[in-house]
């Protein structure tokens, strides 16, 4: 058997991400000094941007995460317990920073609730959690003019060291704290408190972290409000707030991976064309090839899915226009008929253009998946003073029992791997943003009836963005 040829030049470079090595780039050779500066220079290049995709990845897998935080939230129901629904916020904020963390013992966080009407935190409510061991932390009541009292104020997070001038509690000073976030917890119309979160460590806070607790606080917020409201009222709020923020975070995430996943595969070619090894070793060949697959892969994905997520401008839509250009894009198989009864004479409805297509699209594609790509498909609309009523009906074999209670939760869905499940439950949280409503009728055997209810559009005083 041939021997395999003696390494003699080995080429490797660290992929750093905030300071810490998380891997390394290796490109070998068998022949002696087979790489130069230059080589060097370009494999650097490429391990950054592995860095800044590696964290990118982190990020968006944190907010797939931000759907289980907030179901957790909100099943602690209008008549839970007050002090446990704090103690569980303060715990879910620890562990969205404890997921970019390198030392456990790092973080703290302290919630108060906050009186609006006399100015007040209550010092009764507060809850203070450190990351370490489960330990309580105790914290004197915010002063009038410190990070709380400032972030209510001015309904934005405060960072310590971003604020000039920043009066920091003595009490945080005494218990070792060094970089320290301060949210104001807010609905539309009211301050109903404020979170502490803390880090021992002598470090400011990432990107990343700032980002998922950006979108973690428009959850707790309405956690405080779920325990004073009815449960519907909370969830269409909750639904709103919270891809408000992750719409933000999408658009971020999106123009970051263009910047950086994008030029994988430029400096793969790279190189390709530089690199002996690259060029005669079938080993690095492949796996080169196989990183500029992924990355294109990987756009492809993304740009698929963070469309849902992006925030709504409310607009009259012509439900026509928009069942037609759901239509154009789902190509649908030939044996696929789809019915449209009273639909054109419709007036406009209260929503997002491109998402109310994407709305249509869901159930259209849903329906010709549960029969099988052949039957039909009929959507009739009908109309009152206050709102648009249409219903769409398929030939298929319906709903299995145990799925149609589930049908319209996170994860459950037709199976599209183009996705990241959000099926249903999509639809439903778009509809509750604008206003409206979708019930689905089944019985074992029989065809599905999706009906969504959307509130006709009334011009508003000002543009409403959701």
């Amino acid at each position: 058997a041939p021997q395999k040829e003696e390494l003699r030049s080995l080429l490797c470079v660290p992929i750093r991400a905030r300071e810490h090595v998380i891997g390394v780039i290796a490109v070998d050779s068998t022949e002696a000094a087979a790489f130069d500066v230059e080589d060097q220079q370009l494999l650097a290049t490429l391990a950054r941007h592995v860095a800044s995709a590696w964290e990118n990845a982190k990020l968006f897998q944190g907010l797939g995460a931000m759907s289980t935080v907030g179901a957790r939230l909100n099943n602690l129901g209008p008549r839970g317990d007050y002090q446990a629904m704090l103690r569980e916020i303060a715990e879910r904020a620890l562990q969205v920073v404890a997921a970019g963390a390198t030392n456990r013992g790092e973080a703290t966080a302290v919630l108060y609730r906050y009186d609006e009407e006399r100015s007040h935190f209550d010092d009764h409510s507060r809850v203070g959690i450190g990351s370490h061991e489960g330990q309580d932390v105790h914290l004197d009541t915010p002063r009038s003019d410190g990070m709380g009292a400032r972030a209510i104020g001015e309904r934005r997070r405060i960072v310590s060291y971003e604020e000039p001038n920043l009066i920091i509690h003595p009490a945080m000073h005494a218990d070792g704290l060094h970089s320290i976030v301060c949210y104001p917890l807010l609905t539309a119309s009211r301050a109903l408190g404020v979170l502490y979160v803390s880090l021992r460590d002598p470090r400011p806070f990432t990107r990343q972290e700032l980002l998922l607790l950006d979108n973690f606080v428009n959850q707790a917020a309405l956690a405080f409000y779920h325990i004073e409201h009815a449960e519907q009222a909370q969830r269409m709020l909750a639904v709103s707030e919270t891809f408000a923020a992750v719409g933000d975070v999408a658009a971020n995430l999106m123009h970051r991976l263009n910047n950086q996943v994008g030029t994988i595969p430029v400096r793969v070619q790279g190189i390709q064309e530089k690199s002996q090894a690259a060029q005669e070793d079938a080993y690095v060949a492949r796996n080169l090839a196989a990183i500029e697959s992924a990355a294109y892969a990987a756009m492809s994905i993304v740009r698929e899915t963070v469309r849902h997520l992006h925030p709504i401008e409310l607009a009259p839509v012509r439900v026509a226009e928009a069942l037609r250009g759901a239509l154009h894009e789902a190509k649908l198989p030939s044996r696929v008929v789809v019915h449209a009864e009273g639909v054109e004479g419709l007036p406009p409805v209260r929503a997002g253009a491109p998402q109310l297509q994407l709305v249509f699209l869901n159930l259209l594609e849903n329906a010709s998946e549960a029969m099988h790509g052949a039957g039909t498909i009929c959507v009739r609309g009908e109309c009152d003073e206050q709102a648009v009523s249409l219903t769409v009906k398929d030939t298929g074999p319906g709903i299995p029992e145990p799925l149609l209670g589930r049908i319209f939760e996170l994860n459950v869905s037709g199976g599209n791997e183009r996705k990241l499940g959000f099926g249903l439950w999509w639809v439903r949280s778009h509809l509750h943003r604008c206003g409206g409503d979708i019930e689905v009728e089944s019985a074992p055997g029989q065809p599905a009836t999706f009906t969504i209810t959307l509130p006709r559009w009334r011009e508003p005083e000002q543009g409403t963005i959701v």
